[in-house]
């Protein structure tokens, strides 16, 4: 019962982490896009709003290069409860950050909530390892794929009661802020949860002999391009993760503006995104598996992910957008998931936890910069940031074409190379 709780705990860290970055974009984006008059953002103009939003949402990512692998180094030495309580404290003041933001219309609790993110980043990962602690060798994998679950909900509720909360037109007590409160609420509650229950390290854990290295996210970032094979499913990813980043955090404002989308029928409209989340990790990429390699599934997820981006712009506010956003979250994550096992694939098994690091950097790198981008091209066309994913993935594809197959990727010396900084 004991291990059962500290599970459902660890999961709830993992969801809570996925609501917040999935609700900031749906409920931000139509107060930036349509401020009330004296409130967040209002004195200034639509397109240095638009620069303001991708850079706030960039510094984030940007932050979390260094800080995400700091963190988890850390939480080898001592402990995971330590780390668990600053990431998730951090956690629910930069939701209490952005509520204050918005109810205030103080730029300064915006630009605060974006910093602690970045500093407090990796309680996804953390809240991962405490689970692999916890559980037996043979079920590690089940509790990894529960935490993936556990993501994926958050992708799909955050967006929706993020939604709901902020819009006084469906409900009528609600607030942009609100959500933000909620949020914040629960980090708060889940600090204290795992202050009361955790169990702390145990004093004879062995302590890695390594030092710490503070630039691990950005040695690790540099380091995936040393390597041929690496090198080549990092271009590939990372291209993916610039137009992804463009089209999910865009998305919302393209909305607000093009079509007048209120802030519960985003939320919902990225809620089906989520859906297509769970379908894909929970049933899809296990089936298709079984039949295709990692290298044909993640070239036809770049691909469809590409026509789903182009097409949900084109769709209107009809069906069809919400059948093309299910899918579009479908592909992606088959894509994901995919190259995922790319990056496996192309190291030895005494590689792995170094490929991992890796691929999360690519991750941040790529948001960093799309974000701050994007937001540059918003404030010159609000079709701008779409076709800017549409054209990245769509090459992120092409690119994809040049990668090996498997056995030469089996007998190509380069898979001896040391990825090492």
């Amino acid at each position: 019962m004991k291990r059962t709780f500290q599970v459902a705990l660890q999961l709830l860290v993992v969801m809570l982490g996925a609501m917040t970055v999935a609700t900031i974009a749906p409920v931000l984006a139509p107060v930036v896009a349509h401020p009330p008059q004296h409130g967040l953002l209002s004195d200034f103009s639509p397109s240095a709003r638009s620069l303001l939003y991708g850079l706030l949402l960039g510094i984030q990512p940007l932050l979390a290069i260094c800080s995400a692998p700091l963190l988890g180094q850390l939480s080898d030495r001592i402990g995971r409860k330590v780390i668990l309580l600053y990431t998730m404290s951090g956690l629910a003041l930069a939701n209490l950050g952005m509520a204050l933001a918005i109810s205030t219309g103080w730029v300064v609790f915006l630009i605060a909530s974006g910093v602690i993110r970045g500093l407090t980043a990796g309680n996804h990962a953390v809240a991962q390892a405490a689970l692999v602690d916890s559980c037996p060798p043979e079920r590690k994998a089940f509790y990894l794929s529960l935490s993936l679950v556990a993501s994926s909900v958050g992708f799909l509720a955050g967006p929706l009661l993020g939604g709901w909360l902020a819009d006084s037109t469906a409900i009528s007590w609600s607030r942009p802020s609100l959500p933000f409160y909620v949020l914040g609420a629960g980090g708060l509650l889940t600090v204290v949860l795992l202050a009361l229950t955790m169990p702390g390290a145990p004093r004879d854990r062995p302590k890695p002999v390594e030092p710490v290295d503070p630039l691990s996210g950005l040695r690790a970032l540099a380091s995936s391009f040393r390597d041929r094979n690496i090198g080549r499913v990092s271009l590939v990813f990372g291209l993916m993760q610039v137009a992804w980043a463009a089209y999910f955090l865009f998305l919302p404002m393209f909305l607000a503006t093009t079509e007048g989308f209120s802030h519960s029928r985003i939320g919902t409209l990225m809620a089906g995104m989520g859906v297509g989340f769970l379908v894909s990790y929970g049933v899809g990429l296990p089936v298709l598996a079984q039949f295709w390699s990692s290298r044909t599934i993640a070239r036809a997820g770049l691909l469809l992910t590409a026509a789903g981006i182009a097409g949900s712009a084109l769709a209107g506010n009809g069906v069809l957008q919400w059948l093309l956003i299910v899918l579009t979250g479908f592909v992606v994550s088959i894509a994901y998931g995919a190259i995922l096992t790319l990056y496996s694939d192309a190291v030895d098994a005494t590689r792995q936890g170094q490929i991992l690091g890796i691929s999360i950097a690519v991750v941040s790198g790529a948001w960093a910069v799309s974000s701050m981008v994007t937001g540059y091209f918003q404030s010159i066309s609000p079709w701008a940031p779409i076709w800017f994913a549409t054209a990245f993935m769509t090459l992120s594809f092409v690119v994809s074409l040049a990668l090996p197959p498997p056995k030469e990727e089996a007998g190509d010396p380069a898979r001896s190379e040391s990825i090492a900084a």
